[in-house]
């Protein structure tokens, strides 16, 4: 879900990924649809006392699902994002054909 929203804005706003602030806003906002789905995912696993140890149970929804995965998530998202950045960019200098919009 937030990788098709993300491309699909991306195709739409290519220079998006040259512009630092910008370019920050949208790796935050990606990151928060993919903790949300995260989320959502994980919600019922938990409220059933699967895949969780009692230790997890104890210390709340809060902690084990907001914190751990939704928090984890964002920051786990936005590295992602910016490692990819920080490869593809030389990468479009060195195969020029990859590259969609001008720099």
């Amino acid at each position: 879900m937030f990788a098709f929203i993300g491309a699909a804005y991306l195709k739409r706003n290519p220079d998006i990924i040259n512009r630092p602030v910008a370019s920050t806003v949208f790796n935050f906002i990606i990151a928060l649809l993919h903790a949300a789905a995260e989320m959502i995912i994980v919600t019922p696993f938990f409220m059933s006392g699967a895949l969780f140890t009692a230790e997890q149970l104890a210390n709340g929804f809060v902690a084990s699902v907001v914190l751990l995965v939704g928090l984890g998530t964002v920051i786990h998202s936005m590295l992602d994002y910016s490692i990819s950045i920080l490869v593809w960019k030389p990468l479009c200098t060195a195969m020029p054909q990859l590259r969609t919009s001008q720099d």
